[in-house]
């Protein structure tokens, strides 16, 4: 699990059981029924009052999280605790809850007018099949299949009373699974205290608002731009980040990635990549007036859209 944001309520959220062989649902049948259940996860994640335990497992590796989020005022408050391996704490305050990020206002069905922007059901298949049981609670499953080889696919089993999601996996092209996060213990509701979403540890990391237009982050224009998106990733937000270098952030509501762009006389020129789960991280080095530069994309996306979006990065 990346700590540059929580995984629960930032996806909102990464998830995906294969469809078993010979799967089919007429997806006219259930798309309003999807379509609700997706909008009241979007709406739970960030307005509700709830706490909880969950296990991420990626890698082979299981972690055990605390999360508690409390809305007061309609403003967000989380906190979020790893419970195992070495002490690690995020802090999110302050984050209102009627400021939609682009990716909360594609997955409610509030698009935007943007250049290669789209609806999810332009780049997804979504089906309804069935019920199952987490965490003591009865859950709606959800398949979200993708239509191209640029995003993957996810599962959600989302509440059915409050609406939140209780267990989410995320499988690559060849439908394996990446990443699973399960809630074990859930607590919806009720009253949560101020103390509650405090810092434990000596040295939490205090969470970055979302890159969103009503929380700019940015200063000044990047001199670069992506000159290739895949298709329905719309640009989300920018801000700038150590010697004056920017990060853009693009997202189809569901995944999400960022590109990064650094001169070399402020970070050495390099090539590689690294994937963790469904997170992959490719770095390529360009010569803009002859001047190398380091390109790197990091996000939610296969290894092969990433190198193409780093190749299409140009300067303004």
């Amino acid at each position: 699990m990346s700590m540059r944001r929580t995984f629960f309520t930032s996806l909102v959220f990464s998830l995906g059981f294969a469809l078993p062989a010979g799967f089919a649902v007429a997806q006219t049948d259930t798309a309003e029924q999807v379509n609700r259940v997706l909008r009241e996860m979007s709406t739970a994640v960030r307005e509700l009052n709830y706490r909880g335990l969950f296990t991420y497992e990626v890698g082979g590796s299981l972690d055990t999280y605390r999360i508690v989020h409390r809305v007061e005022n309609e403003t967000e408050y989380e906190r979020l605790q790893k419970l195992n391996g070495p002490e690690r704490e995020i802090i999110r305050a302050g984050h209102m809850t009627d400021c939609l990020s682009q990716g909360d206002q594609l997955l409610r069905g509030i698009v935007r007018s943007a250049e290669n922007s789209s609806e999810l059901k332009d780049n997804y298949h979504f089906y309804l099949t069935g019920d199952e049981r987490v965490a003591d609670r009865s859950a709606s499953i959800v398949h979200i299949v993708p239509k191209d080889s640029h995003r993957f696919g996810y599962t959600l089993s989302i509440d059915k009373q409050s609406g939140l999601p209780l267990k989410a996996m995320r499988v690559n092209t060849d439908k394996r699974v990446m990443e699973r996060i399960q809630f074990v213990e859930l607590t919806i509701g009720g009253e949560i205290s101020e103390s509650d979403v405090e810092p434990s540890s000596a040295q939490p990391r205090q969470a970055p608002h979302n890159l969103i237009d009503c929380q700019p982050q940015a200063t000044g224009e990047p001199a670069w731009k992506a000159t290739w998106l895949p298709p329905g990733f719309v640009y989300s937000g920018q801000r700038a980040i150590e010697n004056g270098d920017h990060m853009q952030t693009y997202t189809d509501g569901l995944a999400t990635f960022s590109v990064f762009v650094s001169a070399a006389n402020t970070r050495p020129a390099i090539e590689g990549r690294a994937q963790i789960g469904a997170t992959v991280a490719y770095v390529d080095q360009r010569f803009w007036k002859d001047q190398p530069h380091s390109v790197t994309v990091v996000g939610e996306i296969p290894f092969a859209t990433a190198q193409r979006v780093v190749a299409g990065v140009e300067p303004r």
